[in-house]
């Protein structure tokens, strides 16, 4: 994919937008979880909104992954790809073991960072850096798979892994709710429901979408948006575990799928200015590291505010979490380019050192 898809660009920035809401909006919810249930679900109400996000960037390694027309071998893709995920996302992480062990005053030790870089101990939201990660050691037999596949095969793979992953997980979550423990035998791991999320966006992108197939998603999201939030409501108790509103739940599932149709077939329609697009297309460039960044920077942002004004009715809460929300936006973005050229050159130097050598 050399050209630039224009409607990727502004779903891609969507997908960072979004994932940047739902961890501002973690802490006030946990918040009025414990002190004002009400308030709590008008915040996941909004909340729901922005579970597209993880879904978006799962679909997106798909669309670049599967429809690349480059042949590699299995080392060379290896070679490639793996050390444009894994190093950066080492250094960053050695930062937040840092700012971490700066802010607990603790001992910093390499043999402690390896331990918890490998265990996931660095912080909460790398979980989605080991499972792309992971995914990306499979992607070149996954995508000699997929490519062998009719459009049809391709629905049905795509169907029966929603079935027994998404499907299934919410059920025995809906019958956890009366104490019923149900499907647990037959429902697929989640590792296989995020790979699902690929071949996704590769039929997505693909191929044209039936308007009836459409329709009936148009409706079962109205359903979807409505549902999450007052499932998530009764089935919450003291501690919030987003069952129904995560990446493994059907709704986010169906929402999403809507949604990409949506602009994938009105983008164009819209006129987006075109500063607006440059925009999309340089935030699009960036999602690897403002999703990285993101959580430091809320957290830095949120503690000087919090010693400037310290919220207290629920308005004054959404106020805050507006400017809270764009302020960690505004500041990853910025972050996320000097590292994306600081890192650059260091590649640079790098690469330049080797090729001198050998010659």
């Amino acid at each position: 994919m050399k050209t630039r898809v224009k409607y990727c660009d502004a779903l891609r920035f969507i997908a960072i937008a979004s994932v940047i809401l739902i961890h501002v909006l973690a802490d006030f919810r946990d918040y009025y979880l414990i002190n004002y249930k009400p308030n709590y679900f008008f915040l996941t109400c909004l909340d729901t909104f922005t579970r597209m996000g993880v879904p978006l960037f799962l679909m997106f390694t798909g669309i670049f992954m599967f429809n690349d027309k480059k042949k590699y071998t299995y080392k060379e893709f290896i070679r490639k790809r793996i050390p444009k995920l894994l190093f950066p996302f080492i250094i960053i992480s050695f930062i937040y073991y840092i700012y971490e062990m700066i802010k607990i005053k603790g001992n910093f030790s390499i043999i402690n960072f390896i331990s918890l870089f490998t265990t996931n101990g660095i912080k909460y939201h790398f979980w989605y850096m080991y499972t792309i990660i992971c995914i990306y050691l499979l992607i070149p037999y996954l995508k000699s798979f997929i490519q062998k596949l009719t459009k049809k095969d391709v629905e049905r793979l795509i169907l029966i892994n929603f079935l027994m992953g998404n499907t299934l997980l919410t059920l025995m979550h809906l019958f956890s709710i009366i104490n019923i423990n149900m499907f647990s035998a037959f429902y697929f791991p989640n590792f296989i429901i995020y790979i699902n999320y690929l071949f996704l966006g590769y039929y997505l992108y693909k191929y044209e979408i039936n308007k009836k197939l459409t329709t009936i998603l148009y409706k079962l999201s109205f359903i979807s948006i409505i549902l999450m939030p007052i499932l998530d409501y009764i089935m919450t108790k003291d501690v919030r575990t987003d069952s129904f509103l995560t990446v493994t739940s059907m709704f986010p599932f169906i929402i999403t799928t809507y949604f990409f149709i949506f602009i994938k077939e009105n983008y164009d329609k819209l006129k987006i200015n075109p500063k607006i697009e440059s925009f999309f297309i340089k935030s699009a460039s960036l999602t690897f590291y403002i999703y990285m960044f993101h959580v430091i920077v809320m957290e830095l942002i949120k503690k000087v505010m919090m010693r400037i004004f310290v919220p207290t009715r629920f308005l004054e809460n959404i106020i805050f979490i507006i400017i809270e929300y764009i302020l960690t936006f505004v500041f990853s973005y910025f972050i996320s380019i000097i590292f994306d050229k600081v890192y650059e050159n260091i590649i640079n130097i790098v690469v330049n050192k080797k090729s001198s050598k050998n010659t």
